[in-house]
């Protein structure tokens, strides 16, 4: 699936029960969205909050399989919409009007979730447990429009420290270096 929007929208068709709070539609557009911990959650921001889910794609396995090898891609992702579900793993509330930008690292594991909002304040989050560890000031002129962290990949690792280390942007055309330590 190319963009998040249809993956929000087939929210309304999960097994998982509607009427709870933690599993409820977005009342506003979605703003932005990643993949999370080793592609195993997404991390979806709208308003003021983030939201992170815990979700499973149907199996491709055995009927199913045979099913979506000949259908149509539209019949496909009609399938994906229907049998698969979602749970929401966390949910995050800050205090400006809305989310900015928000980066998180997924190749590798990592409980850090960096989020600037519109009140031109850094959201240090940790997903392990739900909890804003850290609100930081940022020393922009405007709001922040980017966050850029470290990547690790397949052919280099980095040090422990690198992960510490992040970049923010925004229009008031500075770049600003931040070390977590």
């Amino acid at each position: 699936v190319s963009t998040f929007v249809p993956f929000a929208q087939s929210m309304s068709t999960s097994k998982a029960p509607l009427s709870t709070d933690s599993n409820r539609l977005f009342s506003s557009s979605i703003n932005m969205s990643r993949f999370f911990y080793m592609d195993n959650f997404v991390m979806i921001s709208c308003k003021n909050s983030i939201h992170m889910y815990r979700f499973k794609l149907p199996n491709s396995t055995g009927e199913s399989r045979k099913k979506t090898t000949s259908s149509s891609s539209a019949e496909t992702l009609s399938s994906i919409n229907s049998e698969g579900t979602y749970k929401s793993a966390h949910f995050w509330s800050l205090t400006s009007q809305s989310v900015s930008t928000f980066a998180c690292i997924n190749s590798v594991n990592s409980k850090l979730v960096i989020a600037a909002g519109s009140d031109k304040k850094l959201y240090i989050l940790d997903a392990n447990n739900g909890s804003i560890t850290r609100t930081i000031s940022a020393k922009h002129d405007t709001a922040v429009h980017h966050i850029s962290i470290p990547q690790p990949s397949a052919h280099v690792q980095l040090p422990v420290a690198a992960y510490n280390i992040f970049a923010t942007a925004a229009k008031d055309n500075c770049v600003l270096l931040w070390d977590l330590r």
